[in-house]
């Protein structure tokens, strides 16, 4: 088997699918349906996608940094493990925890989206209500992390590379 590519665990069906329907889900279902569900639909897909995408921005880093490791003598494995997975969904369910349990955190994220905001993406600015309730989108996690772990083993990565 070939070794997988580190953006493997995202560009797979699950968090595509998950991205696509947040994206539906945040400009046209909430305009035209605002509730609970509407709500609780975004939390989820972000917890389907987040972890394989964040697997795979790490690997990215580290491809990017590995011309400079090596010169220094040091080697970067920027594939996907299980354990890059497992840390990512963590601070995914960090993040939402934090988020939604806190005003103060949660205004510092609205701030972060709106200062890497691409212009018109939020035409009404961002906004995010603290709703622990969301946290229950949690328990789409395992989920990610079957698919993620499906990704890794299917490309042969072995388990104790490190993070």
């Amino acid at each position: 088997m070939s070794a997988p590519l580190p953006v493997q665990p995202f560009v797979r069906p699950l968090p595509l699918l998950a991205l696509a329907v947040m994206a539906f889900n945040d400009h046209v279902l909430k305009a035209a349906w605002p509730g609970f569900v509407t709500g609780k639909i975004s939390d989820v897909a972000v917890v389907l996608y987040g972890p394989a995408l964040l697997t795979a921005c790490w690997g990215l880093a580290l491809l990017a940094v590995a011309p400079l490791a090596r010169h220094a003598g040091t080697r970067l494995d920027p594939r996907p493990t299980r354990r890059r997975l497992a840390v990512s969904a963590a601070v995914v369910a960090a993040i939402l925890a934090a988020i939604n349990l806190s005003p103060r955190l949660r205004d510092v994220y609205v701030a972060l989206l709106s200062a890497a905001d691409v212009p018109g993406l939020a035409p009404g600015g961002y906004r995010y209500l603290v709703d622990p309730t969301d946290l229950l989108a949690l328990l789409a996690l395992p989920l990610a992390l079957w698919d993620g772990r499906r990704a890794i083993d299917g490309g042969g990565v072995r388990q104790e590379t490190a993070p």
